[in-house]
């Protein structure tokens, strides 16, 4: 069965039901009024252009967590530690 998303107006609820294509629900479950709204759902695959390989991407990664590290070891050699 699919699954539909649907938003209540009244208590702001985000709810997930599985349901036939012929079913429709209305009644929300937390404030029992009927303002269910079907939220739409786009169900295709979306492609998305990759500017850089993968290889690359995972390098710069890479690079940009070392950078980070190298910063936090010349914050860490400012510190003064006093034992206890």
């Amino acid at each position: 069965m699919p699954r539909y998303a649907y938003h209540c107006e009244k208590c702001s609820g985000s709810f997930e039901y599985y349901h036939s294509l012929s079913e429709k629900k209305t009644v929300c479950e937390v404030c029992n009024e009927q303002t269910l709204l079907k939220v739409p759902s786009f169900g295709g695959i979306i492609k998305k252009e990759v500017q850089q390989k993968v290889g690359a991407i995972v390098d710069n990664y890479i690079e940009e967590a070392r950078e980070e590290i190298r910063r936090e070891k010349e914050e860490l050699k400012k510190v003064e530690y006093k034992p206890e």
